[in-house]
């Protein structure tokens, strides 16, 4: 009903008009977006790569302690994990005599 009432007070040209206007807001919208997310990713891109060379060119002394602590968090890591998997290997055993330990044996985790 309000469609009815708008193209009976508009002439088709008008008509024509508003969608012409319309179609090219969205498209400037749209244009507009995409230099907006290009940019944004150009920014992340030369700053990961700042990252990654001041990771090479970094010092031998900072690199040092760096990698102790990644042993270290790595060790706690895998004890996390191998322990909420006999958690819930506990869990789904009703009596203690029911448990059965897991079939499997953790013996190292990858990072991505």
């Amino acid at each position: 009903m309000i469609i009815s009432a708008i193209t009976q007070a508009l002439n088709p040209a008008e008509i024509l008009l508003l969608c012409v206007i319309g179609l090219a807001i969205v498209i400037g919208a749209l244009i507009v977006l995409i230099v907006l997310i290009t940019l944004i990713s150009k920014g992340v891109n030369a700053v990961d790569n700042a990252l990654t060379s001041a990771k090479k060119s970094g010092k031998a002394t900072s690199a040092a302690p760096v990698v102790a602590g990644a042993e270290s968090e790595d060790e706690e890591t895998v004890a996390a994990i191998t322990a909420a998997l006999l958690a819930f290997y506990e869990a789904s055993a009703t009596d203690e005599e029911d448990f059965v330990p897991p079939p499997f044996v953790i013996r190292s985790i990858k990072k991505n």
